[in-house]
């Protein structure tokens, strides 16, 4: 989503406004990126709502979305958070860059019942800790860099990801299961320091807005074929599809929602 964006906005300001990347996490520690675009450190932030919430305690429930941004746009939503953003953090949000990208646990034994996860543990991060406890496992947090060793030593029995990217690690090597049906969102979303975009005149400005609403369209496009065709890759690998189906996929999708909304 960043790539689209950075293309658009040079495309359709004639190069007047240009994005450039600085880096990952090597640049900016991912917990520390909120507070750079806060203080003027940087002058964009591309990171998950969820970096914001010591900030903003109410962005916890945007990953629980179950519409698509140009519908939020529609609701008011994203004014919300924006006026929150503004109000909090001195920062403009831009909107959303991974729209679609969903979450699903990964386990090394088979799921076709919610009681399947009790007494389990489970490697968890706070995007998904209150909704891994409520199916009766116990969260364990490791860096993503021990999530291998910990499943191949047995210290887990699974972990939560989004819907692509566990070959990345290898851990399609350790992983036999993907659990269905997919829950959250991805939060991806894009901010800018306040002053800078203050200084944009309101032609700019409505460029970039227009340049992040087709990013948006775009992304939610590419996500869903991404899924489909890494779905497609790990099994091909050996890992098989938990699907969880009926009464049970309907309790597994409310106790992850109703779970974290309770909290």
């Amino acid at each position: 989503g960043l790539k689209m964006l950075i293309d658009k906005v040079k495309e359709k300001t004639n190069g007047a406004v240009v994005i450039e990347w600085g880096g990952g996490p090597e640049s900016i520690p991912a917990q520390q990126l909120a507070e750079a675009v806060r203080t003027g450190i940087t002058d964009m932030a591309w990171i998950p709502h969820t970096y914001s919430v010591s900030q903003i305690p109410v962005l916890e429930g945007a990953k629980l979305s179950t519409i698509m941004p140009w519908e939020e746009r529609e609701k008011g939503v994203t004014e919300f958070y924006a006026k929150l953003y503004r109000e909090k953090m001195n920062v403009q949000l831009l909107g959303s860059g991974t729209p679609g990208l969903t979450y699903n646990l990964y386990t090394t034994f088979p799921v076709s019942t919610v009681a399947d996860f009790k007494g389990k543990t489970i490697r968890g991060t706070p995007a998904y800790k209150t909704f891994v406890e409520a199916l009766g496992a116990a969260v364990v947090t490791t860096d993503a860099g021990e999530v291998y060793t910990a499943l191949e030593r047995n210290l887990v029995a699974g972990y939560g990801w989004p819907s692509v990217g566990i070959s990345d690690f290898g851990w399609q090597e350790v992983t036999k299961y993907v659990v269905a049906p997919a829950f959250y969102q991805v939060d991806v979303c894009g901010l800018m320091a306040a002053a800078v975009w203050d200084k944009l005149s309101p032609e700019l400005q409505g460029q970039i807005v227009e340049a992040m609403e087709e990013v948006e369209r775009e992304a939610y496009d590419h996500y869903q074929k991404l899924i489909k065709e890494d779905r497609e890759k790990i099994v091909a690998a050996g890992v098989q599809v938990s699907e969880l189906s009926g009464e049970e996929a309907t309790k597994y999708l409310e106790t992850a929602y109703n779970s974290n909304w309770d909290s």
